[in-house]
């Protein structure tokens, strides 16, 4: 579908420029690393959650320093063979510490002072992600430290005050946001306040994947997407790629594709014996 949304309507080759390839080539590589992962205890990484910590850290203060500029933010690493954005490891790296912390507490996390201790351990690396800018990874982060204090043990009552708590500084969080951090989420609320700005790409997305129906319009034959009305296709929206040239049946053999992993992941939470396992299971499953 890479392909199909970037090549077909120019009959590029398939080089090393080709997103396409390159994603094929990060695929066998994800995939051998996937396979030499398994035949590591995962406990192992609990005994280096130090190292862990202070390496995710490094990588994203250097990323302030020695950082490529895209669209006035610095979030990616050049390594010449491809771009490297920490902030995308340091969710998985911030996973195995903080759950680490967590385990050691498991019966403790009711108490106040446990709770904000393990806030501590994704704060510093949330405060760099922001100032990168990357409001989405930085939500992304915190997010995810509440999942895992839900899933370690966290009572209903700490979390409504810690909603309300949210709920009364959103206007100063609100003043401090950039335009164009503001525009992006009124656009998430209201996509049609500005459909020809920064609501553009979500209409031309639903209009995609309205027009692919039930059997879609075919591999390659994609209006929407073959035109260039959609933007961002090969990558945040591929979705609606899929939509419009797979139709109905092809988005629903995705989605039950995500739906297999999540039920595996799920079962992998359930019979995990120890509590760093249930909390790194029961997190990559959100």
């Amino acid at each position: 579908m890479i392909y199909s949304a970037t090549a077909c309507i120019t009959g590029e080759a398939l080089d090393w420029s080709s997103p396409a390839l390159r994603q094929a080539i990060y695929l066998v590589a994800g995939l051998g690393g996937m396979s030499i992962l398994t035949f590591i205890d995962y406990r192992v990484y609990a005994t280096l959650r130090w190292p862990i910590w202070v390496f995710t850290i490094a990588i994203l203060a250097v990323v302030s320093v020695i950082g490529l500029e895209t669209h006035g933010a610095v979030r990616w690493i050049d390594l010449r063979v491809f771009l490297f954005q920490p902030s995308e490891l340091s969710k998985l790296l911030l996973v195995l510490v903080v759950a680490k912390y967590m385990s050691d507490h498991e019966k403790e996390m009711t108490r106040w002072r446990i709770l904000l201790l393990s806030f501590l351990f994704v704060a510093l690396p949330l405060v760099l992600v922001y100032l990168q800018p990357d409001l989405g990874t930085a939500i992304v982060i915190a997010a995810t430290w509440g999942i895992m204090a839900l899933a370690a043990g966290m009572k209903l009552r700490d979390v409504l005050i810690i909603l309300a708590v949210g709920a009364v500084a959103a206007p100063l969080i609100w003043a401090n946001l950039r335009q164009y951090q503001q525009d992006r989420i009124l656009t998430f609320i209201d996509p049609e306040r500005d459909p020809l700005g920064a609501g553009y790409n979500v209409t031309q997305a639903r209009i995609a994947i309205g027009s692919g129906g039930f059997n879609g319009l075919g591999f390659c034959s994609g209006t929407q997407s073959q035109l260039r009305f959609l933007r961002i296709r090969q990558t945040d929206f591929i979705f609606s790629v899929i939509g419009e040239e797979l139709g109905f049946v092809g988005s629903v053999f995705v989605v039950v594709l995500f739906a297999f992993i999540l039920f595996r992941i799920i079962r992998v939470a359930m019979v995990s014996r120890t509590a760093f396992g249930k909390i790194i299971a029961w997190v990559s499953s959100q």
